[in-house]
């Protein structure tokens, strides 16, 4: 379980990290060096809420994080435009 949790809160802070380079037209830049398109990134947020709230059951931080993971997902996609 420890693993497992670490894991998940790792995915969280990355997930994060990625939607705020998205927001920036510097690293928004560089980032798409790395994926095909702007929808690659879409859905691999889109994957990563997903599956966080599936652990989301396992523990009350995971819970949370799912929480804020899914609060942010909106707030980023407002930012974008869609």
């Amino acid at each position: 379980m420890p693993y497992l949790w670490q894991s998940a809160m790792s995915i969280i802070s990355q997930t994060l990290l990625v939607m705020g380079a998205t927001m920036s037209p510097p690293l928004s830049s560089i980032l798409m060096t790395l994926v095909p398109h702007r929808d690659a990134i879409d859905q691999i947020i889109n994957n990563v809420v997903v599956e966080i709230e599936r652990y989301a059951v396992l523990a009350p931080s995971l819970s949370l994080a799912a929480d804020i993971v899914k609060e942010a997902e909106v707030r980023w996609r407002t930012y974008l435009g869609g």
